[in-house]
């Protein structure tokens, strides 16, 4: 069986492998190399398939990009596609609070008081977000270069600008004038008792889950008193052992969110290590973002015959749950991180 490029280009991803192939061990990478140097290897041939490759480049982003959103940030965000003219419109329950007091609440005839849960629409204004990379030609012909990995730096470089801004949403959050004092901590070091405390407050809107970084985890612990003696779980020093980290904290699951640096430097971390945030499963999502029409690729041909491929993507993200129902936790004796958290004005 004969694969087409687009076949190819998911094979090199590890993708959509056919039946067929999926025992047989082949460098799907190489054998994209050699389709794209017999169909892009002069610059006439280049120049007429160019269009088609960068097409399939289109489709692949198309797919992945919202599977790689929903994957990193689908506990605490809605994701949605939507067309390149279509206004990113979403719709936000309101009253729930308010109907869950009255529920509770008989009148004096036994019979329950109503509500009506309303609902509100909002917009989320889009912005552009574009990246481009180098690949030299004779390099990756050569096999020294690999325009696939341009590609997942790409797309990789735009999750971390997708996260970062729901980040943003997330920490400017700590001084919002509706957060109760229940649902937020400072701490100078990790204080078990006071994430107990949170847990505690959130369980009452749904199944508390705690999301951190791993340097976050590292610091979490459990532990049972016994006279004078604290003692971990053997389950629990087993998984400190295996991962760094404990998988539970009080009953509330442990989601350990992927960090990286932004810089080559290895001077800021992506996910800001001091915070954790604690969520109700099942609750509203705290995080809308929308992703707006096609992501778009396209070649441009430097002097030197290099590959300038570049990329471009609206996307919108905004904020709305109200902050009575999920926590914020924050320990400042976990390194900043290269993170200046000084204009948030917390004291532990």
């Amino acid at each position: 069986m004969e694969m087409t490029l687009k076949q190819l280009f998911d094979c090199a991803r590890g993708k959509n492998i056919p039946a067929e192939f999926a025992n047989e061990h082949v460098d799907y990478r190489s054998a994209l190399r050699d389709e794209l140097a017999r169909t892009m290897g002069t610059p006439a041939l280049r120049r007429r398939n160019a269009p088609e490759v960068f097409e399939i480049l289109e489709e692949i982003a198309q797919e992945e990009l919202p599977r790689r959103v929903q994957e990193l940030i689908g506990m605490f965000a809605e994701v949605r596609q939507y067309g390149n003219n279509e206004r990113v419109i979403y719709k936000k329950q309101l009253g729930r609070r308010r109907g869950k007091s009255y529920v509770t609440r008989a009148t004096a005839a036994g019979v329950y008081e109503t509500f009506r849960l309303d609902a509100e629409t909002f917009e989320l204004k889009p912005y552009v977000y574009a990246g481009a990379g180098i690949v030299d030609f004779e390099r990756y012909l050569d096999g020294t270069e690999d325009i696939m990995d341009i590609y997942d730096i790409l797309i990789e470089g735009l999750m971390d600008r997708i996260f970062e801004d729901i980040q943003a949403c997330l920490i400017s959050s700590w001084n919002d004038s509706g957060r109760p004092a229940a649902n937020k901590v400072a701490v100078t070091a990790f204080d078990p008792d006071k994430m107990a405390d949170m847990i505690q407050t959130v369980s009452a809107y749904g199944a508390p889950v705690i999301y951190c970084g791993p340097q976050f985890a590292a610091k979490m612990a459990n532990g049972i008193t016994y006279g004078s003696t604290v003692k971990m779980s053997d389950s629990d020093i087993e998984e400190f052992r295996n991962t760094g980290y404990i998988g539970k904290f009080a009953g509330a699951p442990v989601v350990v969110i992927p960090n990286s640096f932004v810089d080559e430097e290895n001077t800021k971390l992506v996910f800001n290590p001091r915070f954790a945030y604690v969520l109700p499963a099942g609750k509203e999502k705290l995080v809308k973002i929308g992703l707006i029409g096609d992501t778009h690729f396209k070649e441009v041909e430097n002097r030197d015959w290099s590959m300038e491929v570049q990329m471009y993507k609206k996307i919108g993200v905004g904020m709305v749950a109200e902050p009575n129902f999920w926590g914020i936790y924050y320990n400042a004796g976990i390194p900043d991180g290269g993170w200046d958290n000084s204009s948030l004005n917390i004291e532990p």
